[in-house]
């Protein structure tokens, strides 16, 4: 009695687990690595069969191998934004670079490896070294700009960081434009576009890129180098305080990212066979059918919000690749009917109307913005 009355009003701690309950049961990380492997390897085998036997048609391959690209330039994205924590808007930039310099070194290396388009094709191993060296330079000359780049931008923050990593992209933009009259040959092809480039990515090698980028990336991040970046990320003050050189993980971040970057365009410049200085534009400006108001997208503003959610963007990548496809397919194409349009037609076709759509008054700023409400 007297002892019940000592541990009264104790907190009582307990040491074991209570009778009954069930312990949680984990897989050790060597057999999560191995399950996820053969996982990978059952997925890409199957995917290139049901295209060899016809199942998946040659549109819907090249839809799969745009879908393994984004996801590839997402995760890598997420690097900057999900785990840095910073907001760069140069991403479209390194992947230019990335697909310049991957197909460029491609195209000058076939002639004294021997290689011809056709190897390409059949799969040897001489096109399957090009192809690797032909990626890993391309990811290697998009980290030298983002070293270059990282460097001073990243001492800044916010919106400064936004401004000057925009200004880089477009910088990019225009020394791929007119960097053959600088040096007197014909290297990106100038307005007309790198032209010429053998369709050196398919399913297979796509989604085994896919398979080691995520890896990698996964790794880094379980490391303490991953660690030292997340720690920036939630307290940059405190990171600094307990030792953390923030300037040297910040920029080894942002190159670790622009790598990838690089590495996904090579994969773009081998799927879509032109590298041209529009494709990778920040934003591009196009008229909202029916509506005429102007609709921005883009690389950066597809993928930007995607960076925001540490371990998703493996997921929406696909989504936001697949989306437009199947709008696109399922609508009549407004070319077909051009002959039969009339001057009426053809002017509301070339403003971005298709046919049968009802074409609504367009508002201007100004009087949307001010004096809209005076006729309500």
């Amino acid at each position: 009695m007297e002892e019940d009355m000592a541990t009264k009003g104790k907190p009582i701690i307990s040491t074991g687990s209570p009778k009954g309950s069930k312990k949680r049961k984990t897989i050790s990380t060597g057999k999560r690595y191995i399950i996820n492997t053969v996982l990978t390897v059952l997925v890409i085998v199957i995917g290139q069969m049901m295209i060899d036997n016809g199942s998946i048609s040659r549109y819907q391959g090249s839809v799969l191998e745009q879908v393994g690209i984004y996801i590839i330039m997402a995760v890598s994205l997420n690097i900057a934004t999900g785990y840095l924590g910073q907001l760069p808007l140069g991403h479209a930039g390194f992947m230019s670079v990335g697909g310049y310099s991957c197909a460029i070194f491609i195209m000058r290396m076939m002639g004294p490896m021997h290689v011809t388009m056709y190897d390409f094709m059949t799969g040897t191993p001489a096109t399957t070294l090009l192809f690797v060296c032909g990626l890993i330079f391309g990811g290697v000359c998009a980290a030298i700009c983002g070293l270059i780049i990282g460097i001073p931008a990243l001492r800044l923050k916010g919106d400064y960081l936004a401004i000057i990593t925009l200004g880089f992209a477009e910088i990019i933009r225009v020394v791929m434009l007119n960097i053959d009259s600088v040096v007197g040959f014909q290297l990106t092809g100038g307005a007309k576009g790198l032209t010429g480039i053998p369709s050196y990515t398919n399913f297979t090698n796509t989604f085994v890129v896919v398979a080691i980028s995520l890896f990698l990336i996964h790794t880094m991040m379980k490391s303490r180098h991953g660690r030292a970046i997340l720690a920036i990320r939630d307290n940059e003050i405190a990171a600094e305080a307990t030792g953390v050189n923030t300037t040297y993980y910040k920029t080894l971040a942002f190159v670790v990212s622009a790598f990838f970057a690089g590495v996904g365009g090579g994969l773009y410049a081998g799927c879509i066979g032109v590298m041209a200085p529009c494709q990778v534009r920040l934003h591009e400006v196009d008229r909202d059918p029916g509506h005429g108001r102007p609709r921005r997208h883009g690389l950066h503003a597809r993928l930007r919000h995607l960076g925001h959610v540490p371990h998703d963007p493996a997921r929406g990548a696909p989504c936001l690749r697949r989306l437009p496809h199947g709008r696109l397919r399922d609508r009549p194409d407004p070319r077909d009917d051009l002959p039969s349009a009339g001057p009426a037609g053809r002017l509301r076709l070339l403003d971005g109307q298709l046919p049968g759509e009802d074409h609504q008054r367009r508002v201007p700023v100004e009087e949307e913005a001010g004096g809209g409400g005076r006729g309500r």
